[in-house]
């Protein structure tokens, strides 16, 4: 389980660099689907609660600047939606997604240097 956790982190950067990169990309095509951020969204929330359980399982094992940053995802996610209202659809998936990909840059970072 902890491979899978360390493996889905590295794989979420990726994912919300694409988000961003193919919000901007297709802005004037109306914008990325709603699934494709959607389902960013849903692994992003499996990797929460996957670092949850290895927390309960083994305190001790991580960090806690890595529990710090991979508890603030939640928040940087969350951002998303007064973004998208403020800054307009696809400014603010841009900006939220790259938010969200630095906080998890540095939640994948601590996590590997520990």
């Amino acid at each position: 389980m902890l491979t899978a956790h360390g493996s889905l982190g590295e794989f979420l950067v990726v994912i919300y660099i694409a988000v961003a990169i193919f919000a901007a990309v297709l802005a004037n095509r109306g914008g990325i689907p709603a699934w494709v951020s959607g389902i960013a969204h849903g692994l992003l929330t499996i990797q929460v609660v996957l670092g949850i359980i290895l927390l309960f399982r083994n305190p001790t094992a991580a960090p806690w600047h890595h529990i710090l940053f991979g508890l603030l995802t939640i928040p940087a996610l969350g951002l998303m939606f007064p973004l998208k209202k403020r800054l307009g659809a696809t400014r603010g998936t841009v900006i939220g997604a790259l938010i969200v990909a630095v906080v998890i840059t540095a939640a994948v970072l601590t996590g590997m240097f520990r």
